[in-house]
């Protein structure tokens, strides 16, 4: 008895010795002060959960893998592309600062000789994307947190052997986590057939790995370098049913031909690189554009290595210099402070400031943190809704009548400083009128929080709000 007494007090003043480095560490990176006192207080005073909890989703990437997955924000490739065929030397017709701001060094290039559709719900989606591979002669790259082993995922499993089969180049990146439900046999049916298929960050177990608090979020198809899709939709049936827990799936993609298509092919490469290894980028995977329309388009990328939060800074400049109106549709709402005081300035100042939340959550606790934020919002004039007509995944955002944002970001902490991400950002007024029109649809379907009715929830509702928040 007297042995495994000595056993567990030396177990204890492990883990205590293991908290308090912890929480040096923690203090040294320099993070998000809120954030830091929240881990020293788990790590101290709670030693044994704090650490297991730092050990799974605490630490940060390696300074080496770190350093190997920085995306390339200022695209070179491209850069070197666009200014040898003479395309886009331009900018956008918007505000002065703002066009400082969006065309800084470590920003992506505008790219300009573009066709871009608005793509609605899996109904529309999925049928684009697959006739967009079936036709492919050369390539077809995809990159996606989630593909399922089920009737669409299968769907596009046959379609990617056909390809590959016909002597098309075939590669495709998935996440470890957002697939983990990816059958073996799924995976070797597309090598046999000659597909590159890899894992982003695979996690190892039984050790606690820091890569698991790290996803690769992006949704991206390239093909022949002249056809590319981005948007929130993932391949499986739920993204075109609703699945067993929701009655449908609300869901925005963009379909775009063109220049932009080189930005999606280079990142999509520079993670290739990343996960494999292997640097394939040659000219061969961008072909002379021959697109005749004109549409502005930034590809953004996000990602944790240091300075490459530019969906998050794009998305604070946008909201602070609209004059009229920003419109938010996102699925999980847990932003920042200074993102909330943007908002609530914006609208403090007359613009039409709404947000479409999700009321049929797929992660309860999610929702409970992102309703903590609505006081603050809704005395400062932000319209906040929810909608009813099911599950709500689109993220898209809307400023004025030029800008859109659509791409992979929710508006979330981890989104914005965690997870690898892509939104295509748009500067078009057609574009802009026809996703305010689908906003606006929306709108019909979801409900108008009133600040009386929000003040009259209960004491439970307040308190789970308060913890989710925290937690």
């Amino acid at each position: 008895m007297l042995e495994v007494w000595k056993i567990g007090t030396v177990i204890h003043w492990v883990f205590r010795v293991f908290a308090v480095l912890a929480a040096v560490r923690v203090i040294s990176e320099n993070r998000n002060p809120y954030r830091t006192l929240a881990w020293v207080f788990a790590l101290i005073a709670f030693p044994v959960l704090g650490c297991i909890g730092y050990l799974v989703a605490g630490r940060t990437l390696s300074w080496r893998t770190m350093r190997r997955s920085q995306t390339s924000t200022e695209f070179p490739y491209t850069r070197r592309i666009l200014m040898e065929r003479a395309r886009s030397n331009n900018t956008p017709n918007l505000d002065l600062r703002l066009t400082h701001f969006l065309t800084r060094p470590n920003q992506p290039p505008f790219t300009y000789h573009n066709a871009v559709s608005v793509l609605q719900n899996g109904v529309e989606t999925f049928p684009s994307i697959f006739e967009a591979i079936s036709e492919a002669k050369h390539h077809v790259h995809l990159e996606y947190y989630t593909i399922e082993n089920d009737q669409i995922g299968n769907q596009l499993r046959q379609l990617l052997i056909d390809k590959a089969q016909q002597g098309v180049q075939v590669r495709v990146l998935y996440d470890a986590i957002g697939s983990n439900r990816l059958k073996p046999t799924f995976i070797e049916s597309l090598k046999l057939a000659g597909v590159e298929i890899a894992a982003f960050l695979p996690i190892r177990f039984p050790f606690p790995s820091s890569k698991i608090n790290y996803h690769d979020h992006r949704k991206m198809v390239i093909v022949d370098g002249q056809v590319g899709f981005i948007g929130g939709l993932n391949f499986g049936d739920q993204y075109m049913t609703g699945g067993k827990h929701f009655a449908s799936w609300r869901d925005t993609h963009l379909r775009i031909a063109g220049e932009a298509v080189y930005l999606l092919q280079e990142l999509f490469f520079t993670d290739w690189g990343f996960v494999t290894g292997r640097d394939l980028i040659t000219d061969d995977y961008f072909p002379v554009c021959s697109q005749a329309e004109r549409c502005w388009v930034q590809v953004t990328p996000n990602g944790p290595a240091a300075g490459q939060r530019l969906i998050y800074e794009s998305f604070f400049e946008f909201i602070t210099h609209a004059e009229k109106r920003v419109y938010i549709t996102t699925p999980y709402f847990i932003p920042e402070d200074a993102l909330v005081a943007a908002l609530a300035s914006t609208a403090l100042s007359g613009v039409d400031v709404r947000i479409l939340l999700p009321h049929f959550p797929d992660r309860r606790i999610v929702q409970w943190a992102g309703r903590s934020y609505y006081d603050r919002l809704l005395k400062a004039g932000v319209k906040i809704y929810e909608y009813h007509a099911g599950f709500l995944h689109a993220k898209v955002l809307l400023v004025d009548d030029a800008i859109s944002s659509v791409g992979t970001a929710n508006l979330d902490i981890r989104s914005m400083e965690i997870n690898f991400e892509v939104n295509a950002m748009i500067y078009d007024s057609e574009i802009c009128r026809k996703l305010t029109n689908d906003f606006f649809a929306d709108l019909k379907q979801s409900l108008l929080i009133s600040s009386v009715h929000w003040n009259k929830r209960s004491l439970a509702a307040r308190f789970a709000e308060s913890f989710a928040r925290l937690f």
